[in-house]
């Protein structure tokens, strides 16, 4: 049982990096649409220069990676998929059309996003809607949305809709995708020598830190009436949150004082990273309050190992993904330029 549980721990952990990573790279994406938008529209063209610089088809490639994984999941665990599998289907659906919608509009319309505002808008805008979506599922795993009967298991809308719980969580995923996009593209300005963006963008990172802290706080409260045993649980590794506060006040400040930005931006990572993995890890052994549970790990030295690894593939990921645009970026530029 040991070594299943062993195994079971390293898939766990494999999986929670990869979403890790895909809240960085999504939230900067998802943000650099919305800001597209808003800069056209208040006719910012540095900062608009900067964002098309960023936009890629290539990106898109890794939201399919993200159905991959999802489908290889779904194969994994057909039993899991058979008996709670279909409240999921329609934001899957929603997802996966808007995914298809975004890839089309930049693979065929590259050259208007920054230049047309409905199209912009479209793209923008269609990417933050993934992240609700996406978020609503999340916010399903802890229980009390779903219905179930011996014959089948249903979403109830009006019980999600009316959560506290659930839009306490729709308002951190937004401030988060604005706080976490402006704060990288106080860097990508930084490295790209565009001042004028940079404290553009460093104005939004301004703007939208108190508001991720607020909301945050509101994610806590609302989850101590959603899911008492969660809170609780979260309580226990209260070091974990703490760690992540201390990050974001020294990324915040660092930026305040127009300091050291690439650190600014390492420590967002780290911030992200603790409030995740304590949620993540408060989470288990539950994935579905109350009916799926699971045992990844009983021992403090495999716990330990996880907690080392995952640091280090969350933080190293997005950092290597993230310095490789930047710098096919920078290529273009002074491709163009000569």
């Amino acid at each position: 049982m040991e070594v299943g549980a062993v195994s079971v721990g390293y898939i766990i952990t494999v999986l929670w990096v990869y979403l890790y990573c895909y809240l960085i790279l999504a939230s900067i994406d998802f943000g650099a649409g919305v800001y597209a938008y808003y800069s056209l529209k208040a006719k910012e063209e540095k900062s608009v220069a900067v964002l098309r610089l960023y936009l890629s088809p290539i990106w898109d490639v890794f939201h399919i990676i993200l159905l991959v994984l999802i489908f290889l999941l779904t194969s994994f665990l057909p039993l899991i998929i058979e008996d709670y599998g279909e409240p999921l289907k329609i934001p899957a659906l929603v997802v996966i059309a808007l995914i298809i919608l975004r890839t089309a509009l930049i693979v065929f319309k590259r050259k208007r996003i920054g230049t047309n505002k409905p199209i912009t808008f479209i793209y923008g805008f269609s990417g933050l809607i993934v992240a609700l979506v996406l978020t609503s599922v999340l916010t399903l795993s802890e229980g009390g949305f779903l219905q179930i009967t011996e014959s089948n298991v249903s979403l109830s809308p009006g019980l999600l809709l009316s959560s506290f719980y659930f839009w306490s969580v729709v308002i951190l995923a937004v401030v988060s995708v604005f706080y976490i996009s402006a704060m990288y593209f106080i860097l990508f300005s930084y490295r790209t020598k565009n001042p004028e963006a940079l404290e553009r963008f460093r104005t939004y990172a301004m703007a939208w830190c108190v508001p991720t802290l607020l909301a945050s706080v509101l994610v806590f409260v609302a989850l101590q009436r959603h899911n008492p045993d969660h809170f609780n649980r979260m309580l226990d590794i209260s070091w974990l949150f703490l760690l992540s506060l201390v990050s974001y006040l020294i990324a915040v400040s660092l930026v305040f004082y127009k300091r050291h930005y690439a650190l600014a931006f390492f420590f967002v990572l780290c911030q992200f990273f603790f409030a995740f993995y304590g949620y993540g890890w408060s989470h288990l052994p539950y994935l579905l309050y109350p009916y799926i549970e699971i045992h990844p790990f009983n021992s403090f030295g495999i716990g330990a190992v996880i907690f080392i690894l995952s640091f280090i593939l969350s933080l190293g990921i997005p950092s290597l993904i993230l310095r490789v645009r930047r710098m096919t970026v920078s290529m273009k530029k002074k491709k163009s330029e000569s």
